[in-house]
């Protein structure tokens, strides 16, 4: 029974094999068709093909249209002419004539015709003389440099000029402050620095609570009379409560440190030996480095750090002049006049020497990149300068 039933299905399989078989040819036709119906479909496959090559090429060639504009080529040639007829920009800067030679060597060397007039003044006073100057109609000035902290008052008043500046020069967009309104130039962070001779490896405070210890009592950190300890950051962001931050001011006051009016000055004396470690600008390192300082920065962190800036205002002599100069302050072009400096920038690691410090080490940092973060910063330095060096009286 069970070897008729096996046989009755493989007759069975082998019948519906045979239908199977004699079935596909009649399939046959649609591969007759698919000739026919390549007669036809040239139009409807091939209209897809000139579709999908047109669609590639232009989104390549459409990309460069639309950067144009954003090109340092787009607008800065006719800028320029108008910059050449104008024949001069002046400059109100931190640094003397002599230390920005680079800057403006460079900068005639790319855009010849144009005479860099530099007036050294102090960021602080030049806002009140903007102020002055532009309500009597008439301004000395055409591009200015100063930090964050000090644009409030020209600021409110709407007296800076802002402007598309990637479309004069490759600017970065992180450079471009507050809208359009000013240009970071450099940052210049603060760092505690120390004597490589006079701190042992195993001696360099690696937490705040190091800074404290015994071993640095006794004028053996240097701050300045401005107030900046850098660690600002701490506070403002909410890292530490107040009551812990000012526990800590009051414990490093304790330590007796030695207070130095200028970070130029505190850094020479860390250099020397008068100080085992001081509190200042990191943009003073590079110079001191060259020179064969024994010095390196602790690991501390997060520290602050200021943006320098640069800017326009509304009816100086030489607007097109000034447009054109300060977009490529903040170029790639200048960059390395600014290193050169010390004041190059601080993104990516192998931007600048002070850079790859701050890698190096892992120092994070706290940006001043709002006008908040700048009046935070500038009371609790108040707070600070109060604090370490009480006015007589």
């Amino acid at each position: 029974m069970r070897r008729s039933l096996l046989f009755a299905s493989v007759v069975m399989v082998a019948a519906l094999f045979v239908i199977a078989c004699q079935a596909a040819p009649a399939p046959s036709p649609p591969p007759a068709q698919p000739k026919a119906s390549e007669k036809e479909s040239p139009k409807a496959a091939e209209a897809p093909k000139p579709v999908a090559k047109e669609a590639a090429k232009p989104a390549p060639a459409a990309a460069p249209k639309e950067a144009a504009p954003k090109a340092a080529a787009s607008l800065a040639p006719e800028v320029y002419e108008a910059a050449k007829r104008e024949g001069e920009v002046i400059w109100y800067h931190t640094a003397s004539p002599e230390d920005s030679e680079g800057l403006v060597a460079t900068f005639n060397k790319r855009y010849p015709g144009i005479k860099v007039s530099i007036v050294t003044v102090k960021a602080s006073e030049t806002p009140a003389r903007i102020i002055a100057e532009s309500s009597a109609g008439r301004l000395s000035l055409d591009v200015a440099s100063g930090s964050l902290n000090i644009m409030q008052a020209l600021l409110s008043r709407d007296l800076i000029v802002g402007y598309d500046w990637a479309r004069l020069s490759d600017v970065p967009a992180r450079s471009i402050v507050l809208g359009d309104k000013l240009i970071s130039v450099y940052e210049y962070p603060y760092g505690w620095v120390y004597n490589t001779k006079l701190v042992p490896p195993a001696n360099v405070p690696k937490t705040w609570d190091d800074v404290l210890t015994p071993a640095w009592k006794g004028r053996k950190i240097g701050i300045l009379t401005g107030g900046a300890l850098g660690f600002e950051g701490l506070s403002i962001q909410g890292t530490w409560s107040k009551e812990k931050y000012q526990k800590f001011l009051a414990d490093l006051k304790a330590q007796e440190p030695h207070i130095e009016p200028s970070g130029a000055g505190l850094a020479q004396r860390v250099a020397a030996g008068q100080i085992p470690m001081g509190v200042f600008p990191m943009t003073l390192l590079p110079k001191m480095l060259k020179d064969g300082a024994p010095v390196d920065v602790a690991p501390l962190g997060p520290m602050q750090t200021r943006r320098q800036v640069v800017y326009t205002m509304k009816g100086v002599p030489h607007p097109n002049a000034s447009k054109l100069f300060m977009a490529w302050l903040g170029s790639s072009e200048a960059f390395p006049e600014w290193d050169k400096q010390g004041r190059g920038p601080l993104v990516p690691c192998n931007a600048s020497v002070v850079a790859k410090i701050l890698c190096d080490k892992k120092i994070d940092l706290f940006i001043e990149d709002t006008l908040e973060k700048s009046e935070k910063l500038g009371e609790h330095e108040e707070m600070q300068r109060k604090l370490f060096t009480p006015l007589p009286g």
